[in-house]
């Protein structure tokens, strides 16, 4: 049957134990017990468990902060709402350190399951949880884009200012509009020759 139906026997087996019932049939004038599986009952069943499994999930944390969240969220209409399901919720973990509160994203789940007096529809804003990004642990960052050698690369002469003919090359770029020229600078390092030019195209195949 597990085969046929695609699942696992083990799928098969708590199903045809939720769903057994006992019965009885007289048999040449006695009574005998038999047991028989039925659908309707393995439905029942499954959802009382399933009932009891999320009563059991709730009842482990505050009940007053189940009974006040929906107060927060669904103000009367005269009332100006000024809880989201995040600041309440750490509102009262601030309010009561010593008391067991669910996390954000769990008051959201529970919300999706319908298992709270509060629908999606009466959040303000459902905010999406996302996981932080790492920050590079590199203390000089990383370029989004490597256009050559990193200046931390160059040569020991070119920080004494021992030989002629280092130069450095920087652009000096005024307000972001259109057609606006650029001005090109370089130093000789040695020397401390300083040149300027107006571009007007700040390309680097320009350049």
């Amino acid at each position: 049957m597990a085969d046929i139906l695609g699942v696992s026997q083990s799928t098969i087996s708590r199903e045809l134990k939720r769903g057994m019932t006992e019965q009885v049939k007289l048999v040449n004038g006695k009574r005998e017990h038999y047991e028989s599986y039925f659908s309707d009952v393995s439905a029942r069943v499954y959802q009382e468990n399933r009932e009891r499994s999320r009563q059991k999930g709730i009842e482990k944390y505050d009940q007053v902060f189940f009974k006040l969240l929906p107060e927060q969220l669904k103000p009367p209409k005269d009332e100006l709402r000024i809880h989201s399901v995040d600041t309440f919720t750490h509102q009262y973990q601030k309010d009561n350190p010593d008391k067991r509160v669910p996390c954000t994203k769990t008051v959201y789940n529970l919300i999706d399951r319908g298992e709270l007096d509060v629908r999606n529809i009466d959040l303000p804003r459902k905010t999406r949880l996302r996981p932080r990004r790492k920050k590079p642990t590199d203390t000089h960052g990383t370029n989004k884009r490597k256009l050559g050698r990193s200046i931390e690369e160059r040569d020991s002469a070119v920080l004494t200012r021992e030989e002629f003919g280092h130069w450095e090359l920087d652009l000096v770029i005024g307000k972001k509009t259109k057609g606006e020229p650029v001005i090109l600078t370089l130093l000789e390092r040695q020397t401390r020759h300083y040149v300027t030019k107006k571009l007007w195209d700040k390309s680097s195949e320009y350049i």
